[in-house]
């Protein structure tokens, strides 16, 4: 995914099926992109199951799915590396500059969004601060430190948070794609609190979350889909869901990859369902 913002400076190439697409954000201009052969409509996929009736009240607890662990990058297979001993220190990788430019243009694509969406409902969109953390910089909640692997809303200081280094893999192993739905995904709890949505639970916070992502991602006028991305986003959802066996009424429930996708396509085909 590319931010259109960014692309007279990076050219924006199409990719094969299963690589890294590119979704413009076209919020700068207002109006809707060319779409090119190889762009993918979202609304082409849908998937048909329906989300669980979830009834039990509780907190939002990041992007990840429930399983008692922090949300792990996807396995990929790698060459044998050497391990450094236990007193040697193992620098964190820089993130690339395609990886901060796709953030960049995440954020500006849910954020511009949302700014446009607020008003068409008698509300005003207030953009929140959108920072990163990881080891050695944490990020804070309440006075609680922030899990790593990780990316969160924090409604009493109405900002968010994302663990750079954690998404950066995920990045590199899933592909620009991932860090959208991420960032709209977060935005969206945003929404939530600034509109004062009420929820049942933990799993109708979080699918309602996705669906204002799908609202976000399947505006032309704000990001335009290309080929191989739709793949990621599925493969992105998959990844935060839960574990198999969860319970839908678990305190840290987000929903199955069937749940998190139709409740994503919802959005994707009407931003007003999110909010009924």
């Amino acid at each position: 995914m590319r931010g259109r913002t960014f692309c007279a400076l990076l050219l924006c190439l199409a990719l094969a099926i299963g690589g890294c697409g590119g979704v413009e954000n076209t919020a700068s201009t207002g109006a809707a992109p060319d779409v090119s052969e190889t762009s993918v409509p979202l609304s082409s996929a849908l998937p048909t199951s329906e989300p669980s009736e979830p009834a039990e009240e509780t907190e939002d607890t990041g992007i990840g799915g429930a399983d008692g662990e922090d949300v792990d990058p996807v396995e990929e297979d790698t060459a044998p590396v050497d391990v450094p001993a236990d007193d040697e220190d193992v620098p964190a990788e820089t993130p690339s500059e395609d990886f901060e430019t796709d953030v960049e243009g995440a954020i500006d694509a849910a954020t511009a969004y949302w700014d446009y969406y607020f008003p068409t409902i008698g509300f005003t969109f207030e953009e929140p601060p959108i920072s990163p953390y990881g080891p050695g910089d944490p990020a804070y909640c309440d006075g609680t430190e922030m899990a790593l692997n990780n990316a969160f809303h924090c409604p009493s200081e109405e900002a968010i948070f994302y663990d750079e280094n954690w998404m950066s893999e995920q990045y590199d192993a899933i592909g620009d794609a991932f860090v959208y739905m991420v960032i709209a995904h977060e935005v969206g709890h945003n929404v939530q609190y600034q509109l004062d949505l009420p929820y049942p639970s933990s799993i109708a916070y979080e699918l309602q979350a996705d669906c204002l992502a799908g609202a976000v991602l399947g505006n032309p006028d704000f990001v335009l889909i290309e080929e191989g991305d739709l793949e990621e986003l599925m493969e992105g959802l998959a990844a935060v869901a839960d574990a198999p066996g969860t319970p839908w009424y678990a305190s840290d429930a987000h929903g199955t990859a069937d749940q998190r996708s139709t409740a994503f396509f919802s959005g994707v085909e009407d931003a007003s369902t999110c909010l009924s």
